[in-house]
């Protein structure tokens, strides 16, 4: 059989796709920073959460509102509750959230890895500090660098100094987020799961229907 690679055919949830054009008008128009989504998988083992954490908890006023999402396996889940209770700005911890693509459609700027959720992203068009964390996302992590997708901290970086720097462009220049913007949603656009169904349907043999 045929294989269907490239981001085009990831298989996104189809509800990525139906808000995408909302918050792609959205970020059009070069809000400012308020609202930052930090979400580093279910086990997050190297606790690059906290990291990005403190490195917000350094941010000036006006207020973040930062959605700290976390899987009910994370290693570090107690001491990131510790730290967002403490935190200088407002932030909300969720365990597992069922609604990823509401939270990354409202954030301005996401903290996150290399992995699958780069592209759901991409999709919405959400300006990322990414992560490489963990070998097979590396030639992820060089596509979203060489499209201008997402800013990318290597793995041979000091994490905190890498996600400071980063972030302190990222707020302070508009013009480079929608850049970062433009370049993630024209990476993947979210229509991968119905390009499959159509490519499968097309090989299906005479007379087989696909209902």
């Amino acid at each position: 059989s045929d294989l269907l690679p490239g981001v085009g055919h990831a298989l996104l949830r189809e509800d990525f796709a139906q808000i995408r054009e909302d918050a792609l008008s959205r970020r059009a128009r070069l809000a400012p920073v308020e609202r930052v989504l930090i979400s580093f998988g279910g086990v997050d083992a190297a606790n690059h959460a906290l990291a990005a954490l403190r490195v917000l908890s350094e941010t000036p006023s006006p207020q973040l509102a930062i959605d700290l999402v976390i899987g009910p396996a994370a290693v570090n889940g107690d001491a990131l509750e510790r730290q967002a209770d403490d935190h200088p700005h407002r932030c909300a911890i969720v365990r597992a959230a069922s609604d990823m693509a509401r939270r990354m459609a409202l954030a301005d700027v996401a903290f996150g890895a290399c992995g699958f959720t780069a592209w759901e992203r991409c999709c919405l068009g959400l300006s990322t500090i990414a992560v490489v964390a963990a070998d097979n996302q590396r030639d992820a992590a060089a596509a979203l660098m060489r499209t201008g997708a997402a800013c990318v901290v290597k793995p041979e970086e000091d994490l905190g100094a890498a996600l400071a720097a980063h972030w302190a462009r990222l707020r302070g220049d508009a013009d480079l987020r929608r850049r970062m913007s433009q370049a993630a949603a024209a990476a993947c656009d979210g229509g991968g799961a119905r390009r499959v169904v159509d490519a499968m349907s097309r090989r299906l043999p005479e007379g087989v229907s696909d209902a």
